[in-house]
């Protein structure tokens, strides 16, 4: 049996992506198909973005943890695996919005349409860092999490050396600067306060999951409690109850779960044939907001009636076509210029003079 990767948790992250592109349906026209069922994902859908953070906390502890990895194969390997298919839908969204402003007078969804906005995400730098939404806007959530990524790496050698300690001490301190300053959430410290939870999350239920699984499920279980009155304490925490308390109280027993599982063998095989649903997560996710204002472009200009996206049949739809776009996008796109861009630069990397640049490894 492979244990060396997580199918449940990256099932976790896949239905994240689809938590989000339904969250996101009422784009068309405000409707709300199923909404007795969906209600929270409806409301609080934009919760999903804190799950993602803290499953990557999660993998990047499990991949880079006591590694020895250069900063450059490091950055490398981010590159490769966010920015290809980054530019590639932002130049979709471009076009599809442009037509709509030349033929409809307006951009959909979104405004911000200009040269300073389309430079800055060229550059992977969203303006407002996630409060101001422009061109492909969810890419916001990542732009935040790469400077949480360089923090990570500075201490990924030694990030377990005191057990757990490192780890909740950055989520804590993470946590604090989310409210400076005051008036809204800092999205940087919120971001990092999940990633951290994520890699503590990683050492107490697989460092100690084989010789004691009870008690490391437990343990989580009172950190996540302890976590929690810690953040209720910090002065004007109820601003940022929702997108911290909420999100972590539901979403840690939730990884918990998936992690028993996997670390249990528990429902191995189904998961396994599954596998594509979380490998397709950040193509679903980048894909989804091109693609819905390519659709309401083509609805407006042709003077189609709004009450199409009103059924569940709509909805359904609108969730298999994401699935297989993400999937699509995953084999044909996303793993192959990975792939490339990988291989290319560490050929390069082993051109280089001794000392000259970073080590392959």
């Amino acid at each position: 049996m492979d244990r060396k990767h997580f199918y449940g948790v990256d099932l976790l992250r896949g239905l994240c992506a689809l938590g989000i592109v339904v969250y996101h349906y009422p784009h068309f026209a405000e409707q709300h198909p199923g909404y007795r069922l969906l209600e929270p994902v409806y409301l609080h859908g934009m919760l999903f973005v804190q799950c993602f953070w803290m499953i990557s906390g999660f993998v990047f502890s499990h991949v880079y943890a006591g590694s020895s990895i250069t900063a450059g194969e490091f950055a490398l390997r981010r590159f490769a695996r966010l920015y290809p298919l980054h530019i590639i839908t932002l130049i979709t969204i471009t076009i599809t919005q442009g037509v709509s402003l030349k033929y409809l007078g307006t951009t959909q969804v979104i405004g911000n349409f200009d040269l300073y906005h389309f430079v800055m995400n060229v550059l992977f730098i969203t303006p407002g860092w996630g409060y101001d939404g422009s061109f492909n806007s969810p890419i916001w959530s990542v732009n935040v999490e790469e400077i949480v990524y360089a923090i990570f790496f500075v201490f990924c050698a030694a990030i377990f050396r005191w057990r757990a300690a490192l780890p909740v001490l950055l989520a804590l301190l993470a946590a604090a600067i989310a409210f400076v300053p005051a008036g809204r959430v800092n999205l940087f410290g919120l971001c990092g306060f999940y990633f951290f939870a994520g890699s503590a999350l990683y050492y107490f239920l697989t460092r100690t999951m084989a010789a004691y699984p009870l008690q490391s499920a437990l343990l989580s279980v009172i950190v996540a409690v302890a976590v929690f009155s810690v953040l209720t304490s910090f002065p004007g925490w109820a601003l940022g109850s929702l997108y911290f308390l909420l999100p972590f109280v539901f979403f840690t027993p939730v990884m918990v779960v998936a992690i028993c599982i996997d670390q249990s063998g528990a429902l191995h095989r189904p998961l396994v044939r599954l596998r594509w649903v979380g490998d397709a997560t950040y193509s679903i996710y980048l894909w989804h907001f091109p693609v819905q204002v390519a659709i309401l472009t083509g609805i407006a200009i042709f003077g189609l009636p709004a009450t199409l996206f009103g059924s569940r049949f709509a909805l359904i739809g609108w969730i298999v076509l994401m699935l297989a776009i993400g999937r699509a996008s995953f084999v044909y796109l996303e793993r192959p210029i990975q792939k490339a861009i990988l291989a290319l630069g560490r050929k390069r990397q082993q051109l280089l003079p001794q000392g000259a640049g970073v080590t392959n490894l």
